[in-house]
């Protein structure tokens, strides 16, 4: 049976930096904004009286973030992911040129977690940085040869 990455869900603070975050960085544009909340939402998600905020973000490639904002519970305890970590632990980007999108990333204070390495292939330079809500983002550059 095949299947494909249907989307990346990620919980954040404000969804309003987080959209803008992946607009302004990466093209993602809105494709659904709507909040959830009712019989449906809260069984699916096991959360009696569940409201969360969910926009969908769809890049050109239809490579899709969905983006959650909950409401009705707690947002105080912050993932903190690491490479090394059980679960989430990235999301990986194809992107058309890694060292301007890394100097577009610091200029909002981003920083990469090493320095820009090339693939045991030489088929693609590769970096991993951290951004919003602790999210790490692995950024790949397809090298020509």
């Amino acid at each position: 049976m095949e299947s494909s990455l249907r989307h990346v869900g990620i919980v954040v603070r404000d969804i309003d930096i987080a959209i803008k975050f992946w607009e302004t960085n990466f093209g993602f544009k809105v494709r659904v904004n709507q909040l959830e909340s009712g019989a449906f939402i809260e069984n699916l998600l096991g959360l009696p009286g569940v409201s969360v905020q969910t926009v969908k973000m769809k890049s050109g490639n239809d490579s899709e973030i969905e983006l959650l904002k909950f409401n009705s519970s707690s947002d105080e305890d912050t993932w903190g992911g690491r490479v090394d970590k059980v679960g989430l632990t990235h999301v990986a980007l194809t992107i058309e040129n890694l060292d301007s999108t890394l100097n577009k990333l610091q200029d909002y204070g981003f920083s990469p977690l090493n320095d820009p390495q090339i693939s045991v292939d030489g088929e693609v330079k590769v970096c991993y940085i951290e951004v919003i809500e602790g999210l790490l983002l692995e950024l790949v550059e397809k090298i020509s040869r």
